[in-house]
């Protein structure tokens, strides 16, 4: 059999290239004298479902397995996610039959502030008169809303029943205020909000059973109603 092939150095080469020559013929001998007798040199690896997977020892300071002690599937973590993303469309769009799809029956949205040992409102059930009050409440305030869900981290039941689980959801709330009819101006108010949650799975669907709303902070900003420069643009 041939041996390896070997790079023919041209004297007329000046120094610094023929060094790098000689490392690329070292390297070439290297992985050709390497022995390979399962013959399997150059096939694609792939893990079987059966094979063992290399031993996580920590070094990064992160584990590739999930705590299946405390977090749930992640099916049930897309689920959850997914009807907090619905519980925020429908307050900016005040869709009350969409709320009352969301909630059980007999559940509850309590509302908080910071420093307050009781909360500021408790809505009972679905319906203009139950959870769908605090939305109705916000378009007759706000000249609009948009809530956006920043991050959510959810716990199986400690009593180990599937069809319950609590959570802690984040959400920045972005609310209008024109005041111009009254004299006044227009401003943003941005509040950062926790939402403490418990969910039912209900006939094979998560809803919320209490939904705790907490105004960690707020800010407000005056915003003039300004085109821009794009709006601008787009009439010349």
């Amino acid at each position: 059999m041939p041996g390896p092939h070997r790079h023919v150095q041209d004297p007329a080469l000046p120094a610094h290239r023929r060094r790098v020559a000689d490392v690329r013929d070292e390297g070439a001998q290297v992985r050709t004298a390497r022995p390979d007798p399962a013959g399997t040199r150059g096939r694609p690896h792939h893990r079987g479902a059966g094979a063992a997977r290399p031993p996580d020892d920590g070094r990064f300071g992160v584990t590739t397995d999930l705590d299946t002690a405390t977090t749930p599937d992640l099916r049930t973590e897309h689920e959850l996610r997914r009807l907090a993303e619905r519980y925020a469309v429908a307050m900016d769009r005040t869709d009350l039959d969409e709320l009352a799809r969301l909630f059980v029956p007999d559940g509850r949205l309590e509302v908080r502030a910071p420093g307050r040992e009781a909360t500021m409102g408790v809505f009972h059930g679905p319906g203009p008169d139950g959870v769908g009050r605090i939305a109705l409440l916000l378009g007759e305030l706000y000249e609009s809303t948009m809530h956006h869900i920043t991050g959510q981290v959810v716990h199986p039941d400690p009593d180990g029943n599937p069809d319950r689980a609590t959570g802690l959801t984040y959400c920045l709330a972005y609310h209008i205020v024109n005041d111009t009819a009254n004299g006044g101006g227009r401003s943003l108010e941005t509040l950062g909000v926790q939402y403490e949650d418990t969910f039912v799975r209900v006939d094979g669907r998560w809803r919320f059973a209490v939904r705790g709303a907490l105004r960690v902070w707020s800010q407000i900003t005056d915003t003039p109603r300004t085109p821009l420069i794009v709006d601008r643009a787009a009439t010349r």
